[in-house]
């Protein structure tokens, strides 16, 4: 799934009416981990944490996603946004 958000942390998700929707259930992180969860780097911007808990975080605030990169573009296009992220999540 796709998602349309701002550009500055935290970053905010576009709804479908599109008004961005700060979801704070969702756990960023700026460190990167192998497969055995241990921290083996660092990042910026910051990353989601758990893939899973943030697409049921995202469902629960009404913020929905898209299946393709060009359908959340259209999407983003449509509200007339000059500037956002593409965030790729599932």
């Amino acid at each position: 799934m796709w998602f349309i958000t701002t550009l500055k942390e935290p970053y905010k998700f576009y709804n479908k009416n599109g008004i961005p929707i700060l979801v704070s259930e969702i756990e960023w992180t700026n460190c990167i981990y192998d497969a055995d969860g241990d921290v083996v780097g660092e990042c910026s911007p910051s990353v989601i944490k758990n893939k899973q808990q943030a697409l049921l975080a995202l469902v629960g605030a009404g913020v929905f996603g898209f299946p393709s990169k060009s359908e959340a573009k259209e999407f983003a296009k449509g509200l007339k946004l000059k500037t956002w992220n593409y965030l790729q999540l599932g």
